[in-house]
């Protein structure tokens, strides 16, 4: 903190803001910039240039901090009460990198632009090398420590690690750092946490669950992988939430069985897994992750679904399987899923009540065995729904060449669907132009057959990439947005 400014002569003031009263009929007015280069004190000009400083005639003189390192004499008086106003922002003007400690909170790094800022590392954070999710630093007397380095002790500090997951969580403090590769089955029973990691991380429990969590536990993890188990993460409770964020699911037996639990998962990778991605039921909220070469189904089953800005790819048991009253799909690549003995290929509608929306994604190049449309398949749809604005285009195998299911469950509007076409109002059959396919780039070309021919009513306002939508007079169909 800035030390507080001592009272101007004649002052009344005691603290940063310091007030004097001249005769104004009697005082001289000053009209110049305050800057130290060019109007220097005692100790001669300053090699920095000061910010926000004029000095104005009126009948008082007032130094007030307007931030930190910024310092401003709004008026000065006679020459003793400048000089002294002057005196005092020579000592103040002071940048945070003059004063670390001043940046605290929510901002407590002194960033390269001289201004406190979020944390963005763990190494930013001095004492307990724990930068959290809100980008403050939290207090090392906050964390417990996990290191396979460390040793088997019940304090799990942070000159003193613990080797075992248990026994941070028996500390009771809200935030677990883990560094290095931890071999444990870890249970998370009841209560709020966060869990840490330094750069490669990772937990695996060989031949076991390497995370259950029940009961009311709300757990959220950040840049951890869980790698090699029988399965990564249990949750069967619906009070259960678990946040997920910047997280490796890999080479487990199934990613996620979500049960009855609540996922939020974003900027995420679940693959390589030898069953599903993600099973089960409960709500999961997907955004901006990857779903990617599972041997299972990609997405299996979930009760509630919120998938949007994602890619689910490569997954041999199809891609993306659902049903219930409360899906929303969009924004999505889904691409190169399923085999010829998958019962689907890209996309599997069931049960799909009144209520979802698949709209704006692109579903291409999936594979399914002929019983089955391997782009989308709503053989089950128990209601009507109409499905708008997407790319449905060259997914293989299926029944006479076809791309989806048309029936009375589900019909398709303003869409690219082919080589064999759809009927529908808006409907079009144009070979895509993508980027580069064979680089997985799946990014419109300006010249696309989709530009600007999306449902004119449509009101989603961003692409796959976050981009603006409309960038022409329409939307365009599909994942992608054209962007100029």
């Amino acid at each position: 903190m800035p030390k507080l400014l001592a009272p101007i002569p004649g002052s009344l003031a005691t603290r940063a803001t310091a007030t004097t009263t001249i005769d104004p009929e009697s005082t001289p007015h000053h009209e110049a910039p305050f800057d130290r280069a060019s109007s220097p004190g005692p100790a001669g000009p300053s090699s920095r240039p000061s910010r926000h400083r004029t000095i104005r005639g009126t009948a008082r003189c007032v130094v007030t901090t307007l931030k930190i390192g910024v310092w401003l004499c709004v008026a000065a008086s006679a020459a003793a009460t400048l000089q002294a106003c002057q005196d005092d922002q020579d000592d103040q003007d002071l940048s945070c990198q003059d004063q670390p400690t001043a940046c605290t909170g929510l901002t407590p790094v002194c960033g390269d632009n001289d201004t406190c800022q979020a944390c963005a590392a763990h190494s930013e954070c001095s004492d307990s090398q724990a930068c959290t999710p809100d980008g403050s630093c939290a207090a090392a007397s906050e964390v417990a420590y996990v290191d396979p380095a460390g040793t088997d002790n019940a304090l799990c500090a942070k000159d003193l690690p613990c080797t075992k997951v248990s026994k941070a969580l028996a500390t009771n403090k809200p935030y677990v750092k883990f560094t290095g590769t931890t071999d444990e089955a870890v249970t998370v029973d009841g209560g709020t946490r966060t869990f840490l990691a330094d750069p490669g991380a990772k937990i695996t429990a060989t031949g076991d669950t390497i995370l259950r969590v029940k009961n009311d536990a709300h757990l959220a993890i950040y840049d951890l992988e869980l790698t090699g188990g029988a399965a990564g993460i249990i949750a069967f409770d619906p009070q259960v939430i678990i946040d997920l964020e910047r997280v490796r699911l890999t080479h487990n037996g199934s990613g996620i069985d979500a049960s009855r639990a609540t996922f939020h998962i974003a900027d995420s990778t679940i693959s390589d897994n030898l069953r599903f991605g993600i099973v089960g039921g409960g709500i999961v909220t997907i955004v901006r992750s990857t779903i990617a070469d599972n041997l299972g189904t990609g997405i299996f089953s979930p009760d509630t679904l919120t998938i949007s800005q994602s890619t689910i790819s490569g997954n041999q048991g199809g891609g993306l399987s659902f049903g219930g009253a409360d899906f929303d799909v969009t924004n999505n690549v889904i691409v190169g899923n399923g085999s010829l003995t998958s019962y689907f290929g890209g996309v599997e509608l069931g049960n799909t009540g009144d209520g979802g929306r698949f709209e704006f994604n692109t579903v291409i190049d999936n594979l399914a065995s002929a019983s089955s449309a391997p782009g989308v398949s709503c053989d089950s749809a128990t209601a009507p729904v109409t499905f708008s604005n997407n790319i449905i285009y060259g997914n293989r195998g299926g029944t006479h060449g076809d791309q989806v299911t048309e029936n009375a469950g589900c019909a398709w509007t303003y869409s690219d669907i082919g080589p064999k076409a759809v009927s529908g109002t808006g409907n079009i059959n144009a070979t895509p132009s993508f980027v580069s396919p064979l680089q997985h780039d799946y990014h419109l070309k300006p010249d696309s057959p989709g530009k600007d021919l999306a449902d004119p009513a449509a009101t989603l306002d961003g692409d796959f990439d976050g981009d603006a939508r409309p960038q022409g007079g329409r939307r365009d169909i599909g994942a992608d947005e054209i962007a100029p």
